[in-house]
């Protein structure tokens, strides 16, 4: 039983990240996105902005995740954004069942902020 129900549009609620909130570079950072998906599994829609003031890729797996996809991944991936400074761009990532998602970047200065723009609820 594998539905999808939409969910609705959200584009007000920032998860971001700044100096001492900055995950480690390349090191995975649970975020809890519950507020948005609620505490279900989700496929999220992710604006990503990136204020770090250097080029950088941003990837996003399910909390509890462990394959390393980041940063070894060759080609373009829904999961994995590389952006310049200022630059903003799209990805997709899935939730755990508590509405949770891990993040990881190239850097660990400044700041990268990203919006769960749409959600689908994956049953």
């Amino acid at each position: 039983n594998n539905e999808v129900t939409v969910a609705k549009y959200n584009n007000t609620t920032n998860f971001s990240f700044t100096g001492g909130t900055m995950p480690a570079a390349n090191t995975w950072t649970v975020s809890d996105i519950s507020s948005v998906t609620g505490t279900n599994r989700a496929m999220v829609f992710l604006r990503v902005v990136n204020a770090t003031g250097s080029i950088a890729t941003f990837g996003f797996r399910e909390n509890g995740d462990t394959i390393e996809a980041f940063p070894a991944s060759i080609g373009p991936a829904s999961n994995v954004i590389t952006l310049q400074n200022g630059e903003s761009g799209y990805a997709w990532a899935p939730t755990d069942t508590t509405g949770k998602l891990q993040v990881v970047t190239s850097v660990s200065a400044g700041t990268f902020a990203f919006k769960a723009l749409v959600h689908y609820r994956v049953y």
